[in-house]
C-alpha cells in the first residue's frame, strides 16, 4: 500500500502477523482518520484539530483505531503505546496532550463502561486519570509542515 512503511517493516525482525497487523493499523488509521479527527475535536476544547502537530494528530488517531478493538489490543495498552510514541517522536508536551485527549475520549464514549475488564497491570495510564496538560491547557501553535497524514 505504502511503500515507506513496507520498506519499514521489510527491514524489521518481525513475523508476518506483526508485519500484517501493522499493515492493517496503517489503513485503518488512514482510512478512518476523518471519523478520529470528529472524536479528537470533540473534546479538544480551544483546539482545531488540523493546527495539531502532526505527530500527535496521527498518534491520536494510530491510538483511536486501536482502541476501537479492544478484543485485539486492550484499551489501557493501546493509550500506553499512544504515549509512548508521542514521548519517542513528539514534542515535550506530547505526551501530556496524547494522555489527555485519549483519557477524554474514554470517558465521553463510555469504553470504561463497555471494557471494564482491560488490564490493570499494563502501565502507563490509567483511563481516568489525566496528566495536569490535558487538552483543554495546550497552548501555542503546533501546526505542522511536514507531509503524511494530514
Amino acid at each position: 500500500m505504502w511503500p515507506a512503511l513496507e520498506q519499514f517493516l521489510s527491514e524489521q525482525p518481525f513475523g508476518e502477523p506483526v508485519r500484517n497487523r501493522a499493515r492493517e493499523l496503517a489503513r485503518a488509521t488512514f482510512e478512518k482518520r476523518a471519523a478520529c479527527d470528529e472524536q479528537i475535536a470533540g473534546v479538544s476544547q480551544r483546539w482545531d484539530v488540523k493546527r495539531m502537530g502532526l505527530v500527535d494528530r496521527n498518534v491520536l488517531r494510530l491510538a483511536l483505531c486501536e482502541m476501537s478493538q479492544p478484543e485485539i489490543t486492550p484499551v489501557k495498552v493501546a493509550m500506553n503505546e499512544a504515549i509512548e510514541l508521542a514521548k519517542e517522536f513528539g514534542a515535550e508536551e506530547s505526551p501530556a496532550f496524547v494522555n489527555g485527549v485519549l483519557d477524554a475520549i474514554w470517558r465521553k464514549t463510555g469504553a470504561a463502561q463497555r471494557n471494564p475488564t482491560a488490564d490493570d497491570d499494563a502501565g502507563g495510564t490509567d483511563p481516568g486519570e489525566t496528566h495536569e496538560a490535558g487538552p483543554e491547557s495546550r497552548s501555542g501553535d503546533r501546526a505542522s509542515t511536514d507531509r503524511g497524514m494530514e
